[in-house]
């Protein structure tokens, strides 16, 4: 267990580092959601895959694409482009573009409805029912946790990983 803290503080430091170094923000925030689900329990999945979804078009989502089949907890990683919230239904991670408030409105349910974290670096989106959110602060890649969005989708996340986030309600 020491192990992974060590682990997850280490791609921290990393990712802040690398930002210095020359590496794009969506290449941090790539590392930051590949972390992220070391410490997040979905409910039982029968599942071999860990489904991380894009919706849209965006930066993000392009560098996204180097996680695929990676491995994290005995699953691959397949990272899936979607087109239209009715396919975001099978996703593990949705992975946000900016949306109207309606849109929102229907992602936030249908995670609640079918485990999905949601992601997102537009601004303050975790206010508005998004289960993480990227910002920038004082130059480095940070994220907020709206933990209510995260319990209502019967989601779990590690103590650790809400220590080091801004978490909102």
């Amino acid at each position: 267990m020491h192990r992974r803290i060590a682990i997850f503080l280490l791609t921290l430091l990393l990712s802040s580092a690398l930002r210095a170094g020359g590496a794009s923000v969506e290449d941090i925030e790539t590392a930051y959601i590949y972390n992220f689900a070391k410490f997040i329990e979905w409910p039982e999945r029968q599942s071999t895959k860990l489904r991380v979804c894009v919706l849209g078009e965006g930066n993000l989502g392009q560098k996204l694409a180097a996680l695929n089949r990676k491995s994290l907890k005995k699953k691959r990683i397949e990272v899936s482009k979607i087109e239209d919230i009715v396919q975001a239904g099978t996703c593990d991670m949705l992975v946000l573009p900016d949306l109207s408030p309606l849109e929102l409105k229907k992602i936030n349910a249908l995670a609640r409805k079918h485990h999905i974290v949601t992601v997102s670096n537009r601004d303050a989106y975790a206010r508005k029912g998004v289960m993480i959110n990227f910002f920038i602060e004082k130059k480095r890649v940070r994220f907020a946790i709206n933990h209510r969005s995260v319990k209502e989708a019967g989601i779990r996340v590690s103590s650790k990983l809400l220590r080091v986030a801004k978490v909102v309600e």
